[in-house]
């Protein structure tokens, strides 16, 4: 893959790739490089055949202090803001929101701002205890975008909305996990391990029903099952599930207490 320059792109084998924000020097503030450089990654990722699972980090120092706004200086908000803050359909986004395969963020260190909403974008989140969560955006004069709000109401609901967006609190992991906003809280010692196991977890599903399922998962949340075409595309991916090889191989393997061998159809 591309060398980048505020991204470091690992993998596990083939199927699981780390994506490891590299920017030290602004604790992984991000800036436009850093967001086209994973748009780019991940559109790369996504048609790769063998992968399974992207987890995303930062470091112990930081996940992600936000966006950078220093870079914003010299009267360049006109030109930059709605491109950097406020777009709702930015290209890193959605690249994360719609990528295919599980996608998980472990935070340790500071996770501000964009660099929350980055975090919230992932499928599952594990932090450590002493990480640290929060949304300035009060504190900066910022109304946020509206795609952004509606992920933190879908996920921890209004009041807890309201207490990271009007109230500007600052939560440690274990707070965060209370109100829902990671799924899983460990020790800083134990984060590895704990991403290495959920990781495990993941890849060992079928690979129709690891896409199908995630696929049902957002058009459920969209409220896709409310109309008629939306309920036929579910059905669709239900039916297509039903009349794979895989599923077959599933119950013959469960039948037989052996690990399956998925054939991907």
């Amino acid at each position: 893959m591309t060398e980048f320059r505020n991204l470091v792109v690992e993998r596990s084998g083939n199927r699981v790739a780390w994506l490891r924000l590299h920017a030290p020097e602004r604790r992984n503030a991000i800036g436009l490089d850093m967001l086209g450089e994973l748009t780019k990654a991940l559109g790369t990722l996504a048609a790769d055949p063998e992968l399974r699972c992207v987890v995303l980090v930062g470091s112990a120092l930081a996940f992600s202090a936000g966006y950078d706004l220093l870079a914003l200086e010299d009267g360049s908000f006109e030109r930059d803001a709605d491109r950097l803050i406020a777009n709702p359909d930015h290209g890193a986004l959605l690249a994360l929101t719609r990528f295919p395969w599980p996608t998980v963020a472990a935070i340790d260190g500071f996770c501000l701002g964009g660099g929350l909403e980055l975090a919230v974008s992932c499928d599952f989140r594990i932090a450590t205890t002493r990480a640290r969560f929060g949304m300035p955006v009060t504190r900066l004069g910022l109304v946020y975008g509206h795609s952004g709000l509606r992920k933190f109401v879908d996920l921890v609901g209004p009041a807890a909305t309201r207490r990271l967006f009007l109230a500007g609190e600052q939560l440690n992991g274990t707070e965060a996990g209370a109100i829902g906003l990671v799924d899983y809280v460990v020790p800083t010692t134990q984060l590895s391990q704990a991403v290495t196991r959920l990781v495990g977890q993941i890849v060992v599903g079928a690979p129709l029903a690891l896409r199908g399922n995630k696929a049902a998962i957002a058009a459920v949340l969209a409220g896709a099952d409310r109309d008629l075409a939306g309920e036929e595309k579910l059905r669709t991916l239900r039916r297509d599930s039903i009349q794979s090889a895989d599923l077959r191989e599933g119950v013959r393997a469960f039948r037989e207490r052996r690990r399956p061998r998925w054939r991907g159809r």
